[in-house]
């Protein structure tokens, strides 16, 4: 109790840097760097609150620290992948405020919370992070009392910025690991009780970077989300906002003509192949001009999908796939069904394997124009275009499908969004080479000062 944790730099730590317990703690103005770099499934600063009764804390403050580098070690586990936390409230956390820290380069979520309950996180940077943060909800069922026991509740997350920068990353994931007890309850239910999750700005090259699961009678899974569809389950983020995207890459010149022959389906389809994992479904030449020339592909839905990873999946042929180049796919959809997901790779047309890793975007019903570009695919000669459809039920329609051999150049994301961060006791005075704006609307020209252990976001216009 009453421990004050301040200016301190902790560096190079091969588990957990900084762990707290107890009443009336102050944790501030730390600078925290390359942790986590022997285990994993820690954070730089972490607390825990296991056992029953869950104990009941006062006066707990997390502010104005910079967490950075967060390794996290995956050899040897069933994971086999990085993760490192950078603030992480762990079992029946109460009564803790996070307050306008500093969170970047970190490969597991900026904040993760395993049953917490009045925490408040606002003002907060968390820069490119594996995952923004989550919310995890355990139940005491009496088989182990150290894990869990407490609904999340009187949450406040709001007016933080959530900076991801690669489509590998994600915002924000809630799971429930007991949602009929000690009552019957729904996913929407629980999520919705939780508090109040508000005025965050996201900047989200993955735009299905919202999903949930729980544990009923079965393991459900839900499919990737949008922010619009996340705001409409949960009720949240009412006055929050998702900054507009920068290009990932440049296209110099396209080095050949259409390789799919037969993109606007005018008089067949016949080369399209079709199948799915547990969904009925039916595939037609559509001629009522709902996209352009003289017909598209049809799916329809006869069946709601049975699981979160049941596709329809459709492929046609382009040709061979050279995997020295690579190619720009474009395609156009209009879908009856909302918050559907597309997902789009290149396969080999005898086998029905990727030549490359599959991308995902959101499926609207709107007339949307896609465009994807696949790096450097595994040599075919029998290459066909891939698009798996996942949707409730109603009809989606294809058209103009389009392959080209590229010349392509990667954009850094860097040169559009830095973050500055300043780990000093002084005020730091960064000097500008353009205009760029703050997240928020403020425009800065010349230089910007940053106060002490706080950062900013910069964005070219």
């Amino acid at each position: 109790d009453g421990a004050v944790i301040e200016y301190n730099a902790i560096k190079n730590t091969g588990y957990i840097p900084l762990n707290f317990s107890g009443n009336d703690i102050l944790i501030k103005n730390n600078v925290i760097d390359n942790y986590l770099l022997v285990k994993q499934d820690g954070a730089g600063i972490y607390t825990w609150n296991g056992g029953s009764p869950v104990k009941q804390f006062r006066n707990r403050v997390i502010i104005g620290n910079i967490l950075s580098n967060g390794i996290g070690n995956g050899y040897g586990t069933i994971e086999g992948k990085p993760s490192a936390n950078g603030i992480y409230m762990d079992n029946n956390v109460n009564h803790v405020k996070i307050l306008n820290n500093t969170v970047y380069n970190i490969s597991g979520k900026g904040n993760h919370n395993n049953s917490p309950s009045q925490v408040t996180m606002r003002g907060n940077t968390f820069f490119n992070v594996g995952q923004c943060f989550d919310l995890v909800r355990w139940v005491n069922d009496g088989t182990r009392p150290e894990n869990g026991g407490q609904d999340i509740k009187d949450m406040d997350i709001q007016k933080n910025l959530f900076f991801t920068l690669s489509p590998r990353q994600s915002a924000c994931a809630y799971a429930d690991r007991g949602l009929n007890f000690p009552e019957p309850s729904t996913i929407k239910e629980r999520i919705s009780s939780m508090g109040v999750i508000d005025s965050n700005i996201y900047y989200l090259p993955n735009e299905l970077g919202f999903s949930y699961s729980y544990q009923a009678e079965k393991y459900v899974d839900s499919p990737p989300m949008t922010y619009d569809a996340w705001k409409s389950l949960t009720c949240y983020e009412k006055h929050s906002r998702v900054l507009p995207l920068f290009p990932g890459y440049l296209i110099n010149k396209l080095l050949s003509g259409n390789l799919c022959l037969n993109g606007k389906f005018e008089k067949s389809i016949d080369d399209v192949k079709s199948a799915s994992s547990g969904i009925d479904f039916k595939v037609g030449l559509d001629r009522s001009h709902k996209l352009s020339g003289a017909g598209s592909l049809s799916v329809t839905f006869q069946s709601l999908p049975p699981s979160s990873r049941s596709y329809v999946m459709l492929s046609g042929p382009v040709g061979k796939i050279n995997h020295k180049n690579d190619y720009i796919l474009r395609f156009t959809t209009l879908s009856t069904a909302n918050n559907g997901i597309l997902r789009v790779t290149l396969k080999n047309g005898t086998d029905n394997k990727s030549l490359a890793a599959s991308q995902s975007e959101p499926l609207v019903n709107s007339k949307t124009r896609h465009e994807f570009l696949i790096k450097a695919p595994d040599l075919s000669d029998n290459g066909y275009w891939g698009i798996d459809l996942y949707q409730g039920s109603g009809t989606t329609y294809i058209d103009d499908i389009e392959l080209y051999r590229a010349d392509v150049s990667d954009i850094n994301i860097n040169e559009y969004i830095r973050l500055e961060v300043n780990p000093g006791k002084e005020i730091r005075t960064v000097v500008l080479d353009k205009t760029y704006m703050s997240p928020e609307g403020k425009e800065y020209k010349g230089k910007i000062d940053i106060q002490p252990f706080s950062s900013r976001i910069l964005i070219s216009p």
